[in-house]
């Protein structure tokens, strides 16, 4: 904190191959010394019980705070909602476990939301979270798994309005692309298109 005043970005990285490292509610006090202070990358990190209870002082101790990356990080709903009111870039990728209802929810309070980046997606709860967001332009997500149909969500569906400009999509089962976002995109780039398995088996 004290020794670097004009951090402007702080990265902090667990060990591979071990448990998450642990962050206590020290550095978040520590933060109020980096005023500069814009993007913060947590690999492989969770929080403390004594940081959960202090992690809504988040956005005091650190108020220029926009860009926030989390990579196998266990309190992505509660970092991400801590933040929500202030994060204008997400990147949040967790091959293992898509993020489920918390984070979507928190997802959805992120109204300065300009870029998003998730790693595997299940069902709509991402979807139905990141469509009415009106600032965000760009949206990439590596895996979707489940289906994204208008009956499973609520707001899913090719023709649904959104401000979305770009959309980067690694690999989605190929009858789920009508049910994407695509109206008003102005770059659509698609990885690996699978076949569903309603279409396995036949001629």
């Amino acid at each position: 904190g004290p020794a670097c005043p004009g951090l402007r970005s702080l990265v902090l990285e667990g060990e591979y191959n071990s448990e998450p490292s642990t962050i206590e509610p020290a550095l978040f006090t520590g933060l109020s010394a980096c005023p500069r202070l814009s993007e913060l990358d947590l690999y492989r990190m969770q929080l403390s019980p004594a940081a959960l209870q202090h992690v809504h002082l988040l956005p005091v101790h650190a108020p220029r705070l926009t860009s926030l990356r989390m990579l196998q990080c266990p309190h992505v709903s509660t970092l991400i909602s801590a933040l929500a009111g202030q994060l204008t870039s997400l990147h949040c990728v967790d091959f293992d476990r898509p993020p489920g209802w918390e984070a979507a929810m928190a997802m959805a309070a992120c109204t300065h939301l300009q870029e998003v980046e998730l790693g595997v997606v299940e069902g709509c709860a991402w979807l139905d979270a990141l469509l009415p967001l009106p600032a965000l332009k760009r949206v990439a997500v590596f895996e979707c798994k489940g289906s994204l149909a208008p009956d499973s969500c609520a707001s899913a569906g090719g023709g649904a309005p959104c401000s979305w400009e770009r959309l980067a999509v690694g690999t989605v089962p190929v009858h789920q692309l009508p049910w994407l976002p695509l109206r008003g995109l102005q770059r659509l780039r698609l990885g690996l298109l699978e076949l569903g398995a309603e279409l396995e088996g036949q001629d």
